[in-house]
């Protein structure tokens, strides 16, 4: 059995179906394959194979104790991806009846198994193993988490959250002239309330429910250039697909896709974004600004930070504008409070504080008290 060095980060069964295959020539060793640029889109689109290099990393998801002809994570991969594969099948057969827990299942593992995520899970677990066994005089946390983000692949489909996900998924039709474009992180990852939902769709969303203004997790991934899959909470229905014919609103798909990208986008021909329209702000995002998310009974409120700072069981929030807001009073319950560094992926907190209240208010300054007692 030969060994199985070349890996790919984003799989063969997914590249294949963003091949332009209109594409000829007279050499007998072409294969038509995918079009590549960096995520700044500032090089020309150049077509590479799905073997190509640009797709794999040399015995990426190896263990240690792996037989490299049969290593453990890699053949698991397979497995999720063979299902996906005969789930697009079916998808692109008109019989969707089946096709979405293997969507879900498949995408799950796809936001665990990019390059990104492997690295910076396994970088945390490294320096809370290492400050452990510094205290410990030991190297025995290191070596029990040295592996650690390459294995939780092979657990990450078994949670509550791959449920809710799959609930509230739906596919979407792109009708029109301007394919999906998809990446090196190919699932996007955003958190949105129903608003934000209805404001990338231009249209008011069929599902109400509770304490619409909270966040709860979106997912996008382009399945072909024409087809894509959706999870959000506002967008549970019986109704299983929906139609993108509005060009803005493909537009803030692409862009969510190129924001969300670790280094390379790919699509399906070589002057994808060439009808595109200017590009957009994504619903609640401050472009390289630090914020603070506040989340009362009714309302979500968004503020630019110039700082923040945690002193004893209160967090200090300096704002970039002057306070304004009257959905704010002293000694209002706050449900939560985010500070969200724009350079984290996935819209992940910096900081969090739940159950708390608003113990001051100023100009240009909140300051957010616990209700729990200080330990």
């Amino acid at each position: 059995m030969a060994e199985k060095k070349e890996q790919h980060i984003v799989p063969r069964c997914y590249l294949k179906h963003f091949v332009d295959q209109s594409v000829s020539s007279d050499n007998e060793h072409f294969t038509p394959g995918v079009f590549v640029n960096a995520k700044e889109i500032d090089n020309n689109w150049k077509m590479r194979g799905v073997n190509h290099r640009t797709f794999t990393s040399t015995r990426f998801y190896n263990l240690a104790a792996d037989d490299n002809r049969k290593p453990i994570i890699e053949d698991y991969l397979s497995s999720i991806e063979l299902k996906y594969d005969k789930a697009v099948t079916m998808l692109l057969a008109t019989q969707p009846s089946e096709i979405l827990p293997a969507f879900t299942n498949f995408i799950v593992h796809q936001i665990f198994r990019t390059k990104s995520m492997v690295n910076n899970i396994q970088s945390t677990f490294d320096k809370v193993a290492s400050y452990a066994d510094l205290f410990e005089g030991s190297n025995q946390n290191w070596n029990k988490f040295s592996e650690i983000s390459k294995k939780m692949i092979l657990n990450c489909g078994n949670n509550d959250a791959t449920i809710s996900i799959y609930k509230n998924a739906i596919i979407i039709l792109n009708s029109t002239d301007i394919p999906f474009i998809t990446s090196d992180r190919p699932v996007v990852q955003r958190c949105f309330n129903k608003y934000d939902v209805e404001d990338i769709f231009r249209k008011e969303s069929a599902n109400n429910y509770n304490a619409s203004h909270f966040e709860t997790p979106f997912i996008y991934m382009p399945v072909t250039p024409w087809l894509g899959y959706i999870s959000h909470r506002s967008l549970r229905s019986n109704a299983k697909a929906i139609e993108c014919s509005d060009l803005k609103v493909l537009t803030r798909l692409n862009d969510m896709m190129v924001k969300s990208a670790d280094k390379n986008i790919y699509s399906i021909n070589s002057n994808p974004i060439n009808c595109h329209v200017p590009p957009s702000i994504e619903p609640n995002e401050i472009p390289n600004f630090w914020h603070a998310k506040i989340f009362t009974e009714n309302h979500r409120l968004i503020y630019e930070l110039n700082e923040h700072y945690h002193d004893k069981n209160s967090l200090v929030l300096s704002l970039k504008n002057t306070f304004k807001n009257n959905k704010l009073v002293i000694g209002q319950d706050i449900i939560s409070v985010e500070v969200i560094n724009p350079n984290n992926s996935g819209g992940i907190p910096e900081s969090k504080m739940s159950e708390c209240f608003l113990a001051e208010k100023g100009e240009k300054k909140l300051i957010i008290k616990s209700k729990l007692l200080p330990l």
